[in-house]
């Protein structure tokens, strides 16, 4: 029985040669975010990158709640929210939260132990 050997297409890359791709890499991928203005370390690179990821998945996560969400009232959601077992309910959260704040208000739960409420405020006019 022969070992396989690699043919030059599939033999690994040489770690300085993989690194320099890496890099061209991410600094052409920088080049199309005209929001990006850095000119610092690689990392804050990465770091950017990263964070618009992340927000792009979050703007998606939302826009899949809002649409699996979207036949319950802010009256509805609340109930629901009121009535599920602890830490059930991020969804109907994010969408509340969304959906208040188009209105300039936000939320918060009571601070009753035994029957928490939501309560729906204005920042800046709390008790």
């Amino acid at each position: 029985m022969t070992e396989h050997q690699p043919t030059p297409e599939q033999a690994p890359e040489p770690i300085e040669d993989r690194a320099a791709r890496i890099i061209s890499d991410l600094m052409d991928m920088l080049a199309e975010h005209p929001e990006y203005h850095g000119s610092g370390p690689i990392d804050e690179g990465f770091k950017f990158l990263l964070e618009r990821e992340q927000a792009q998945k979050r703007r998606e996560l939302e826009d899949q709640i809002a649409i699996n969400l979207h036949k319950l009232s802010n009256f509805a959601l609340r109930l629901r929210m009121e009535r599920a077992p602890d830490f059930s309910t991020d969804d109907e959260e994010i969408e509340l939260t969304r959906r208040l704040k188009l209105e300039g208000l936000s939320w918060r739960w009571s601070n009753d132990m035994f029957d928490p409420k939501i309560e729906v405020y204005k920042p800046g006019e709390e008790e």
